[in-house]
């Protein structure tokens, strides 16, 4: 019995940092989820995406930026929800993304029985 609980004493002694990173995780990955289930958070589409490495010794981020335009922040007038591209925003409300396109320009009243609006570019 003894063997055993030094056995495991010694595995987490061993894996301590990868035990507090997966700690902190749940617990952030928790609160998110709470914000999120109530309202709380809006969620925008970000354009850098960062990814981490957590091999011991060293941790290694990678940043990769998005080529080309950028998009355009959309708002829907109704819901108030944000958007980081027309195409997003025509995806997430069912609407043609030609027709988003022709409402954005002023040529149709609305899309898809919805009014939005550009705020400028995603930055």
């Amino acid at each position: 019995m003894k063997q055993q609980i030094e056995k495991i004493k010694n595995h987490v002694q061993e894996n301590k940092k990868v035990y507090i990173v997966g700690a902190g995780c749940l617990v952030v990955g928790a609160v998110g989820g709470v914000l999120c289930s109530q309202g709380g958070v809006q969620i925008v589409d970000s354009l850098k995406i960062t990814l981490i490495n957590w091999k011991s010794p060293h941790v290694s981020m990678t940043t990769l930026v998005r080529r080309g335009h950028p998009g355009n922040t959309i708002r829907c007038i109704q819901t108030g929800e944000l958007f980081a591209s027309q195409e997003r925003a025509a995806l997430a409300n069912s609407v043609n993304s030609s027709g988003l396109s022709r409402h954005l320009n002023g040529q149709n009243l609305h899309a898809g029985g919805l009014t939005f609006e550009k705020l400028g570019e995603t930055a």
